[in-house]
């Protein structure tokens, strides 16, 4: 059971990795996907409209470096 947790936590953390790597390779397209979800249709937040480049590189960083 023990090396099964263990796998678990190396395939999610590669995930993650991966996934900040793709996103870092585009940020301004992650920030318009970020602008998508903070729209009125989806989350209704427009005031973080403003802040979605700032956002999506704090994303990027923390996901590739936790």
């Amino acid at each position: 059971m023990k090396l099964i947790t263990q796998i678990s936590r190396l395939l999610v953390g590669l995930l993650f990795i991966f996934s900040g790597l793709i996103k870092l390779n585009d940020p301004m397209g992650f920030s318009f996907k970020l602008g998508d979800y903070f729209a009125a249709d989806v989350l209704n937040l427009p005031f973080l409209l403003d802040y979605t480049l700032p956002i999506a590189l704090f994303v990027v960083v923390l996901e590739v470096l936790y």
